[in-house]
């Protein structure tokens, strides 16, 4: 990894469209219990109890139904029928895990293996490293469209063909 400004340079051998200028955006998250009496370790239950178990109901509801439009979204499925619907590398799918219901995952192929990646964290945002998306939507496409990779830990997965679920 090379430092270029304000950005990081990820460089993937054999793969031209890997090789992109991430912005590097602060964390929102990050010390944001440095003034505060509540302990980093009870972010999850705070921050839940802050907004309510009602609202983070609600942010997940909406998630789903603006999925239901997605070509690439096929509901509730598990990891291993999943991986059997991803054959070439580039492949993904947004799925429902079966295991924890109101957890979404991304689902791809890259270099012969499969990565499944949360996507929506406990107080109900979807990001990843580098960025907030206003919906896995959003992340979806801003992934494709620029042709960055999500890089998530130490590993990376290139959207290139979505998985068409079948009605």
């Amino acid at each position: 990894m090379r430092k270029k400004e304000d950005s990081v340079v990820f460089t993937v051998p054999n793969a031209n469209p890997c090789e992109h200028f991430l912005p590097l955006m602060p964390n929102p998250h990050h010390n944001m219990y440095e003034n505060s009496s509540v302990p980093p370790e009870s972010s999850e239950t705070a921050f839940r109890d802050l907004l309510g178990s009602d609202t983070v109901l609600t942010i997940l509801q909406h998630i789903n139904e603006e999925l239901k439009n997605e070509v690439w979204y096929h509901g509730k499925l598990s990891r291993k029928d999943a991986e059997s619907l991803l054959t070439e590398n580039g492949d993904f799918l947004v799925r429902e895990s079966i295991n924890s219901p109101g957890q979404y995952v991304l689902s791809g192929l890259e270099g012969g293996s499969v990565r499944h990646l949360l996507l929506v964290d406990p107080e109900g945002m979807v990001r990843t490293k580098d960025h907030i998306f206003q919906s896995v939507g959003h992340l979806i496409h801003f992934h494709m469209d620029n042709q960055q990779p999500i890089i998530s830990s130490g590993s990376k997965l290139c959207l290139k063909q979505p998985v068409k679920q079948k009605l």
